[in-house]
């Protein structure tokens, strides 16, 4: 994680997400703009705070993404892998 943190590595980030996600760079752009710069998604460990998805998930319901209900923070994150990684 300390590596998508690092600006310098930014484009390299986004070339590797538009490799797998297959979206316009513009959207893939602001949305690492959102999730890594300003809400600091990812902890360090790679996982994802409660706090931290239900502020990602609000400004989502915000710009009409989503509506609320939304969903659980469990049907979108896979923390398993985390979990296998610091075990």
């Amino acid at each position: 994680m300390r590596w998508l943190y690092d600006a310098a590595n930014k484009e390299q980030a986004i070339d590797i997400l538009m490799k797998y996600a297959r979206q316009a760079r513009k959207d893939l752009e602001e949305a690492y703009d959102y999730q890594v710069t300003k809400l600091k998604l990812y902890g360090l460990d790679g996982d994802v705070s409660d706090k931290v998805y239900d502020k990602m998930a609000e400004g989502l319901v915000e710009i009409g993404f989503i509506k609320k209900p939304f969903p659980p923070k469990s049907a979108i994150f896979d923390g398993s892998f985390v979990q296998q990684a610091t075990n």
